[in-house]
């Protein structure tokens, strides 16, 4: 899918959250947390996860990246599928269940 026209004004704004970027191009997106609910995580102690919202937040960013790459013909397709089959495999290999829930819904 392309981000043209319509697909750019989400919910009348002129821009896109990460996530719903992330849900247009069929990556996994926001999962068990947003950047709303940091502050209160945070009060109550749960560090473990925002460290692993952060992390699956950076996970989207490079994929929304690569995406724009790819976009602008700075990646090929072949390249930008590598690049996507590279980072799959690197991330299938942790053991921590925010990534295998990250997985899943990239499924």
């Amino acid at each position: 899918p392309s981000l043209v026209g319509s697909e750019m004004c989400i919910r009348d704004r002129n821009n896109a959250s990460l996530n719903e970027i992330c849900k247009i191009y069929g990556f996994p997106g926001k999962l068990d947390m947003d950047g709303g609910k940091v502050w209160e995580t945070f009060l109550n102690g749960d560090l473990a996860s925002i460290r692993n919202y952060c992390e699956t937040d950076v996970a989207n960013t490079y994929l929304v990246y690569l995406r724009y790459l790819l976009a602008k013909n700075e990646l090929t397709t072949s390249a930008y599928k590598n690049e996507i089959d590279n980072f799959r495999n690197v991330i299938s290999n942790y053991k921590k269940s925010h990534w295998s829930n990250f997985l899943k819904a990239w499924a």
